[in-house]
């Protein structure tokens, strides 16, 4: 759905903003240490959402099979696909926001749980973050419209304005008791790719357990939920990479046990013009895209729901308001700040315990 900074699911060995001279080598802990034994696993991968997936699960029980996990996940990748991608005409979602009526909209209990979700977070960031900001994204020529080959011309404040009329998350309505939405203004439009796929990560996570698997790690367009150990036996490891557009450099490495990593980025999905960069992240406070200093920020919570959503809303809001936001959620956080020709890490003291320093 949206751009994430790619995550390198390797044993890495580096910690949090260890100064680099050169690109480093991914090479695992497994080169510099002895091995640890390894416990029998299953593995595979596939395409979601218009991008990637994998799957590890570490000692699975006897009676599970790869074939029926592997078609149980792909079962709910397209059930959520149905429900909620903007990219299909005949998705719940797409439906909803087509119709122009104030009327209620019956839409699966899932979707009301999602977009009850993202209001949490709306309120929580002043109303930065919302779901209804799509006729901004359009505006500025991101999401379906955009044509990477094409530098588009810059909307006039009179074409802001009128698009920003057309969005606010408080014109949004749910009810659960049927489940369904409402819209006050028909024009609104509803977008939920920056909740998406952590939801999905969550609803194959939660369909494991259930079958009685407790160690796996799910990936998902770069959103991570962790659970019990990995086939080395210790807690599964993260690599988030350093922002850049010409090599994969790391930046951090985080250790995951029972906690789930989300993150967002500005710097891939963008065009210039007049030597001014222009990102897909639109604040909907102001109609335009963001202009400060945060380039990607990665967030560990116990839900990767709320780590995609909290993720995206920090990268909106910026360094400062961003670092308070995750210590009023007391989650941990790091951020990757622009700072001259380079980078600084800034961390909430809740990533201190999971930063890989060996």
């Amino acid at each position: 759905m949206n751009f994430r900074p790619l995550l390198l699911l390797l044993l890495l060995f580096t910690g949090c903003g260890a100064p680099k001279q050169t690109a480093p080598q991914f090479n695992s802990a497994s080169q510099l240490k002895p091995p640890l034994p390894e416990l029998p696993s299953m593995e595979w991968s596939g395409r979601a959402f218009g991008t990637t997936y994998s799957i590890v699960i570490t000692s699975p029980p006897p009676a599970v099979k790869q074939d029926d996990l592997s078609a149980a996940a792909e079962k709910i990748l397209q059930r959520i696909d149905k429900q909620i991608s903007s990219y299909r005409d005949d998705s719940e979602i797409s439906t909803f926001s087509a119709a122009r009526s104030t009327e209620w909209f019956a839409v699966s209990p899932e979707v009301v749980t999602l977009v009850e979700e993202a209001r949490s977070i709306s309120e929580k960031t002043g109303g930065a973050f919302d779901i209804t900001v799509a006729p901004l994204v359009r505006l500025w020529k991101f999401g379906k419209s955009r044509d990477a080959l094409v530098t588009p011309a810059l909307p006039s404040d009179d074409a802001v304005n009128q698009a920003r009329q057309k969005v606010g998350y408080t014109k949004l309505e749910t009810r659960r008791d049927p489940p369904a939405l409402r819209k006050s203004d028909p024009e609104l439009s509803v977008d939920l790719s920056a909740i998406g796929e952590g939801h999905a990560v969550d609803a194959i996570g939660d369909a494991f357990e259930a079958l009685g698997i407790s160690n796996y790690l799910i990936e998902l367009g770069g959103e991570i939920r962790a659970r019990g150990q990995s086939p080395h036996g210790r807690a599964w490891r993260a690599g988030i990479e350093r922002p850049s557009l010409l090599e994969r450099e790391l930046e951090c490495a985080v250790e995951l046990k029972d906690m789930d990593l989300a993150t967002s980025g500005n710097y891939r999905n963008y065009y210039e013009v007049n030597g001014t960069r222009y990102s897909h992240i639109i604040d909907a406070r102001t109609g335009r895209p963001v202009e400060h200093t945060l380039a990607a920020v990665s967030v560990i919570a116990p839900r990767t729901t709320y780590a995609d959503a909290l993720a995206t809303a920090m990268m909106i809001i910026g360094p400062q308001d961003a670092m308070a936001l995750a210590t009023r959620e007391k989650v941990a956080a790091l951020l990757i700040v622009r700072k001259g020709d380079g980078f600084e890490v800034r961390a909430t003291p809740e990533s201190e315990a999971i930063r890989v320093k060996d």
